[in-house]
C-alpha cells in the first residue's frame, strides 16, 4: 500500500472541509484557519479533545490581520469531550456537520450569524440563540435532536424558559425493494500520517474502502461505522460517516476516521468496517487488526547557539551581529504546531528575522535552525544582554523555555551552525490484512441445528511465547460458519478468544452442563487454534492457554483429559478439530518462530466415546499458518470445504479434501510436510465416513 504523508495529510484536511493555510494558538487551544478570497478566514479545529474554546474575531499572521467569518464543514464534528464555545460576533455562516455529534455542547449563536448549513448542530446537549426564531438562511434540519432556545441574551435568560425546540426529523421509509450495500474486502486501505501502519496515540487515521450498491433498492440514510471487537478501545474514537444516496448498482468510495486520543495505549485492535442502513440491509462487516501505539513524549528546546559577525570579532555597540538558535526534539514522541518566540531587552534591536517563527512538525530528534541579526545602540546601559526563547507545541506542555546570556565584548565564532541530515529508519509493523475467500459470501441456511453446542478457543496472542498467527481470524470465521452455514443459534455457541487456563475450564464446564440438561439428542463441537505442548517424559500432548508456560505442562489442559470429559458425554457425536500440534523444538528449547505449535513429539491421544479428532498435522511436524489467506492452513481448507458444499458435506469427504489440499500447498509453499489425520473413536470406527455437520 502506498502512503504518502503530504497526500495523507491533504486527505485528513479535505475530510474535515478544509486546507490548513496556517495554525494560531489562542487561549490554549490551537486552531487551523483557511484564507479566503477576501482575506477572512474560515476556522477549525486541531484536537478531538478539547472541552472549551474560544474562538477569536480575528488573528494575525505574518504581519496580516484576518477577520474570523466561517466556521467550516465538519470543523468540530464528533468532538465528544466539547462542552463550551465561544463564537464571536464576526462569523457569519456555519457550514453542514460542523458540530455535529458534539453530545455535550452548549453555545450561543450571536445575531451576525446569517446561514446554519444542514446538521450543523445535530445532537449537541443545547443552543442559545440571539435570533427571536430561525432566520431564512439557517437549513430546516440545522439542529436534529438538539434543545434550542430562542431570543437569548445574558441579561434576560428567563425567556429561555418557555422555548421549544423548533426542529424537524427526518423518516426514511422503506419502499419494499431493499439495497445490499457490501464492502468490497479489497479495496480496504488502512492509511495513516506517520506512514508506520499503527494507529499511534493523537493522530487520525483513516480506513478507505469501496461500498457497492448490489440490491433492488436505493441505499438512503446510511452510516459508514467502525468498532472495536476485540482489543482495547482506550484513546480511540470513531466518526460515523454520513454517506450519500447510493443507486441501484453504483460502487461509492468512501473514507471513515479513526481518531486516537493521547491516552491511547499500546496493543492491538481488531476493527469491524460497516454500512449501516436504516433498515439492515447493510451488508456484513469487514475486520482489520491493526496496533496500536502509545503516546510518547516529546520535549523541544533550545540545544545550542553561536553568534558570529561579519564587521568584527566581538559583540560591540552599533555593530550587527547575527545569533543562530538550533531548536530540536529531544525525545521519542512527535510534536507540531511548534512556535519560538523571541523576547529581547530594551535598546536590542532585531533587524532581520521573526519575532514569532512557526517552526512546524518535529519528528523525534528532528533540528531546526533559528536566525537572527541583532544590534545593541548607544543606550543600553548593562553589559549583559539577555534573550529570552519563548518555545510552545501543540499539547503545552512540551517544550522548554531558555534565557540566553550574552555580553558585550564577547568573542564572536567564526563558523556558523550547520544541521547535518539525519536519516532514521522506520519500524515495519504488519497489520492483519482483511482478505480471504473463505471470509467472504458465507453460505447462509435454514437448516435448524439448535441441538448442537459448540466451543471455539483460539488463542493468538500469548503471554510467555511466541504468537500464533492468524488464529482469532480462524476461530470468528469458525464461528460464523457455524451460525450462517450450519444453523447454530449464536446462544449455543461459547467462544473464547485468547483463553486462559481458567476460560477453557469455564468452557468445558459450560458444555457438560448443558449436555446433562439437554439430554443425548446433541452433538458436540469443539474448534481448537492454538499452541499445544508435550510432556516430555510421559509423551502426551497438552493444549497451551494463554497464561501457560511453554516448559511446564502443568499450566497447560491435558488432551486426555479433554477428550475423556466431552466423549463420555451423553451425546450423540463429538467433533473435535484441532487447528495446534505438538512438535518441533530446538536443543536450546525455543520455539519454532514460523510454527503453529511448540516442542517434542508427542504420542496421539485416543478418542474416547462418539468422538471423531480432525487433527491439523501428525508426528513430528508443524500446523502452518496460510500467510496469503491469513489463516490456519488447516482451519483455511477445512473452511473452504464447508463454504463450497455449503455444510452438505460427509465427514470422510471433508477429511480426504482437507488433507489432500494441505498436504499439497504446505510442500509447495513452506518446503515442509503437514498431514492433517481424521482419527475416529473405536466406538464409531464403523459409521463416522457418514456423518455431516448439518
Amino acid at each position: 500500500m502506498r502512503k504518502i504523508f503530504i497526500v495523507i495529510l491533504q486527505l485528513v484536511l479535505c475530510l474535515s472541509g478544509f486546507a490548513t493555510d496556517f495554525a494560531y494558538r489562542y487561549k490554549g487551544t490551537t486552531l487551523l484557519y483557511t484564507v479566503k478570497k477576501d482575506n477572512t478566514v474560515k476556522v477549525a479545529h486541531d484536537n478531538y479533545h478539547y472541552e472549551s474554546v474560544t474562538i477569536p474575531d480575528k488573528v494575525e499572521y505574518k504581519g496580516i490581520v484576518y477577520v474570523v467569518t466561517e466556521i467550516g464543514y465538519n470543523a468540530f464534528y464528533y468532538c465528544k469531550e466539547l462542552k463550551s464555545i465561544t463564537i464571536p460576533s464576526t462569523v457569519t455562516t456555519i457550514y453542514g456537520h460542523a458540530f455535529d455529534n458534539c453530545e455535550n455542547l452548549e453555545c450561543i449563536i450571536p445575531n451576525s450569524v446569517k446561514e446554519i448549513w444542514e446538521k450543523a448542530f445535530t445532537g449537541c446537549k443545547k443552543i442559545y440563540c440571539e435570533s427571536k426564531e430561525k432566520p431564512e438562511g439557517w437549513h430546516k434540519n440545522w439542529a436534529q435532536k438538539s434543545e434550542v432556545i430562542w431570543e437569548y441574551s445574558a441579561v434576560n435568560v428567563d425567556l429561555a424558559k418557555n422555548a421549544t425546540s423548533k426542529n424537524a426529523e427526518t423518516t426514511i421509509v422503506f419502499n419494499g425493494k431493499p439495497p445490499r450495500l457490501d464492502i468490497i474486502p479489497e479495496s480496504v486501505q488502512f492509511i495513516d500520517p506517520t506512514d508506520n501502519s499503527a494507529i499511534d496515540a493523537d493522530e487520525t487515521c483513516i480506513v478507505r474502502f469501496k461500498v457497492k450498491n448490489c440490491g433492488q433498492g436505493v441505499g438512503v440514510g446510511c452510516n459508514a461505522t467502525i468498532k472495536v471487537i476485540d482489543g482495547s478501545s482506550q484513546g480511540l474514537s470513531f466518526r460515523p460517516k454520513p454517506l450519500p444516496t447510493i443507486s441501484i448498482g453504483d460502487t461509492l468510495n468512501v473514507d471513515v476516521l479513526i481518531i486516537a486520543g493521547i491516552n491511547t495505549i499500546e496493543g492491538k485492535v481488531t476493527l469491524s468496517v460497516e454500512v449501516d442502513e436504516p433498515h439492515g440491509f447493510g451488508g456484513d462487516p469487514v475486520h482489520l487488526t491493526v496496533n496500536t501505539k502509545a503516546f510518547e513524549e516529546p520535549l523541544v528546546k533550545v540545544v545550542d547557539y553561536v553568534v558570529t559577525g561579519s564587521n568584527g570579532t566581538t559583540i560591540a555597540k552599533r555593530e550587527e551581529f547575527n545569533l543562530q538558535l538550533l531548536v530540536q526534539n529531544t525525545k521519542h514522541g512527535a510534536t507540531d504546531y511548534v512556535e519560538a518566540k523571541i523576547e529581547l531587552p530594551q535598546n536590542v534591536f532585531m533587524m532581520t528575522g521573526n519575532e514569532r517563527s512557526h517552526l512546524g512538525a518535529f519528528t523525534a530528534g528532528e533540528q531546526k535552525l533559528l536566525s537572527y541579526s541583532l544590534i545593541v545602540n548607544n543606550n543600553y546601559a548593562s553589559d549583559e544582554i539577555p534573550i529570552k526563547v519563548l518555545l510552545s507545541e501543540k499539547y503545552g506542555k512540551y517544550a522548554e523555555n531558555k534565557t540566553i546570556t550574552l555580553k558585550l565584548n564577547q568573542t564572536l565564532a567564526s563558523n556558523a551552525l550547520v544541521i547535518n541530515e539525519k536519516v532514521q529508519q522506520k519500524q515495519q509493523i504488519n497489520i492483519g490484512a482483511l482478505g480471504s475467500d473463505i471470509d467472504k459470501d458465507i453460505p447462509q441456511t435454514n437448516f435448524d441445528n439448535s441441538k448442537t453446542f459448540v466451543i471455539i478457543i483460539a488463542n493468538e496472542n500469548y503471554q510467555s511465547v511466541a504468537e500464533v498467527p492468524f488464529a482469532r481470524n480462524d476461530g470468528e470465521t469458525f464461528k460464523q460458519y457455524c451460525i450462517k452455514t450450519l444453523g447454530i443459534p449464536e446462544c449455543n455457541i461459547r467462544h473464547s478468544s485468547n483463553a486462559t487456563l481458567n476460560n477453557i475450564k469455564a468452557d468445558v464446564n459450560w458444555l457438560k452442563q448443558v449436555i446433562d440438561a439437554y439430554g443425548n439428542d446433541t452433538h458436540i463441537i469443539f474448534y481448537y487454534a492454538g499452541h499445544g505442548i508435550p510432556d516430555e517424559s510421559q509423551k502426551t500432548a497438552y493444549l497451551l492457554p494463554v497464561d501457560g508456560y511453554g516448559t511446564d505442562v502443568s499450566t497447560g489442559y491435558k488432551l486426555d483429559d479433554l477428550y475423556a470429559t466431552l466423549g463420555n458425554l451423553p451425546s450423540k457425536s463429538v467433533t473435535i478439530f484441532m487447528d495446534a500440534c505438538f512438535s518441533g523444538a530446538n536443543r536450546n528449547g525455543e520455539m519454532l518462530a514460523s510454527a503453529r505449535g511448540v516442542a517434542i513429539k508427542a504420542k496421539s491421544s485416543a478418542p474416547v466415546g462418539n468422538m471423531v479428532v480432525f487433527s491439523a498435522a501428525q508426528g513430528d511436524e508443524t500446523a502452518y499458518p496460510n500467510n496469503e489467506q491469513q489463516h490456519g492452513m488447516f482451519t483455511y481448507y477445512l473452511l473452504k470445504k464447508i463454504k463450497e458444499t455449503a455444510g452438505n458435506v460427509t465427514y470422510k469427504e471433508l477429511g480426504d479434501y482437507v488433507t489432500d489440499n494441505v498436504r499439497k500447498q504446505s510442500i509447495v509453499v513452506n518446503g515442509k510436510s503437514q498431514t492433517p489425520t481424521v482419527v475416529p473413536s473405536a466406538t464409531v470406527g464403523g459409521t463416522w465416513e457418514t456423518w455431516k455437520l448439518k
